[in-house]
């Protein structure tokens, strides 16, 4: 029997993994307030060499504070979506795409404050294997999305057909889980960033084109 997300039942586990997480990535915040320097690294080129820097608050706690906007943003997501039963059918892939995600933001703060602390490596290079395992599980999430407002391909061909929602997003599931792998792939060139905007690109237009398409045929 499906979840009726009329009324949702919080603190579930996975808002206690989201609570662990959000907790952790301010509690190493704070930690490190008084060590780092008043001046951090906060924004790194296509090459993975630092070339942005901020103050010390905005480095430690802006991705923090975002991580915790996303946590509420993905759970108030199935309240407000008129689609609830829908939303309810594939909650658990839902709700397993919002901690990975929110690892994933974790990942990248920890790297930021090694980086900063004084241990020297590629950052580009060193997010693209955890990004790609995001587009991964993006994947599967969009496979088994049912027809809503809020999740998926919403395009007006994939909301006015579910025939054509479901074809979409069996195609589109596939193209991000190939991106995925032609990330990781991309590592071993020398243009990592570029194969990464290709895959994503990819994985993003075709999908919308080809709802397009599919709904002219109806």
């Amino acid at each position: 029997m499906g979840k009726n997300l009329s009324k949702p039942i919080f603190f579930n586990k996975f808002d206690y993994l989201a609570i662990i997480i959000i907790l952790l990535i301010f509690g190493v915040s704070l930690y490190y307030y008084n060590i780092l320097p008043n001046e951090l690294a906060t924004h790194w080129d296509i090459n993975g060499e630092a070339d942005g820097f901020g103050n010390k608050f905005m480095g430690l706690f802006l991705i923090p504070i975002i991580t915790a906007f996303i946590y509420l943003l993905l759970r108030l997501i199935p309240i407000i979506a008129p689609h609830k039963k829908n939303i309810a059918k594939f909650i658990d892939t839902y709700s397993w795409f919002m901690i990975i995600l929110l690892v994933f933001l974790t990942y990248v703060h920890f790297a930021s404050i090694a980086f900063n602390l004084g241990y020297l490596f590629d950052m580009t290079n060193l997010i693209m294997t955890p990004m790609a395992l995001l587009i991964f599980y993006s994947g599967v999430l969009i496979e088994r999305a049912e027809q809503n407002y809020f999740i998926g391909i919403r395009t007006p061909w994939t909301l006015a057909s579910k025939s054509v929602w479901e074809k979409t997003h069996k195609l589109g599931g596939k193209l991000f889980k190939y991106a995925a792998l032609l990330i990781l792939i991309g590592k071993l060139t020398p243009w990592p960033v570029y194969v990464f905007l290709i895959s994503i690109l990819g994985s993003t237009i075709i999908p919308i084109v080809y709802s397009y398409l599919e709904f002219k045929k109806e």
